[in-house]
């Protein structure tokens, strides 16, 4: 996990002053300032590369030719080249722009600007090049639901698409009721970009489940926070912690200003986690929140060579909304 106090220097204090600014502060409900802050420097980020876009013809082919855009947090092995006032490199990690291609180092598009500026402020940031490589977590054996519900009367879950292959509906799937060991059935797919599917369980689920939550409360479906501690219920790895770098954005998603799917946890699971729920940290105080869905883990190389391992994850509310589902929804903890 990233420790607190870098977490605080990478991004100025105070919060930035936009429309998207105002409106994403009205969801935040006590969410912590440090959180707060890191998330809103990211939407306002990407707000002003959108409007960049506009004015620089190749940085809008630059990125609408690479495989996606990150925004957030990134670990490097040294700073940046430039100065760049207000987004400080500290510890090992900087806060900036990652122009995400599939292509090795030779070949990554490394031309033009290397940082974007604020408007009228003083404030500036990052731009770099880094080449992705995904590897599902999945091992063909077992795979893990996120979180359980009730869908017109059939128990059914949420898993990663890439678990369940090429199944056909109502045929069985890699997964394993956490209570009796039942297997699950596919139920219906979403579309392939999302990588989700729903599952049913004809023996009614876990305990806490078909026994109508008495075991568990509801969980709340939000959006998770960048610089924000996690927990990874890993099925077969099993629970760990870690903390949210930054999200992934496609082209057609920075100009629309559509939320991004995909996120990156600086903690990853091994084959056979697909699937995994990613929720926030257990409180005496509170309930844990579903955040998103474990995907595998991201090999992420900077221009000069340097690699970093990573987890990858998608949205779960995205995934909800685009299915019509609305719970009440239970998690598979670990």
């Amino acid at each position: 996990m990233i420790p607190q106090s870098v977490l605080n220097e990478l991004v100025p204090y105070e919060f930035p002053d936009s429309d998207i600014s105002k409106e994403l502060l009205a969801s935040f409900d006590g969410a912590p300032e440090l959180q707060q802050r890191l998330t809103l420097w990211a939407e306002a980020t990407k707000n002003e590369l959108r409007l960049a876009l506009r004015d620089d013809p190749k940085l809008d082919q630059r990125l609408s030719s690479c495989s996606g855009v990150a925004v957030g947090i990134f670990e490097l092995d040294g700073p940046p080249r430039g100065d760049f006032n207000g987004f400080p490199f500290v510890g090992g990690y900087q806060f900036g722009i990652g122009i995400l291609q599939g292509k090795s180092e030779d070949e990554m598009d490394i031309e033009g600007r290397n940082e974007l500026s604020f408007g009228s402020t003083r404030y500036s940031l990052p731009i770099f090049d880094l080449q992705v490589e995904y590897q599902p977590h999945k091992n063909g054996l077992q795979g893990f639901p996120a979180v359980h519900y009730q869908e017109a009367g059939n128990a059914c879950a949420l898993t990663a698409g890439h678990v369940v292959g090429n199944t056909r509906k109502g045929k069985t799937v890699p997964l394993i009721c956490s209570d009796c060991g039942a297997s699950a059935l596919l139920q219906r797919r979403t579309f392939p970009a999302l990588d989700a599917v729903e599952i049913t369980f004809p023996c009614g689920g876990p305990y806490y489940f078909h026994g109508g939550g008495a075991h568990q409360d509801a969980l709340s479906l939000r959006r998770a926070r960048k610089g924000e501690t996690v927990e990874l219920h890993f099925g077969d790895t099993g629970l760990r912690r870690g903390t949210v770098m930054n999200d992934v954005s496609s082209y057609s998603e920075i100009i629309s200003g559509a939320a991004a799917v995909l996120l990156y946890i600086d903690s990853h699971g091994a084959r056979g986690d697909s699937g995994s729920l990613v929720s926030s940290i257990f409180k005496d105080s509170e309930n844990r929140d579903a955040l998103s869905m474990y995907l595998g883990e991201v090999g992420v190389k900077t221009a000069d060579g340097f690699f970093k391992q990573c987890g990858y994850a998608i949205d779960l509310r995205q995934v909800t909304d685009v299915m019509g589902l609305s719970g009440p929804f239970y998690g598979e903890f670990q």
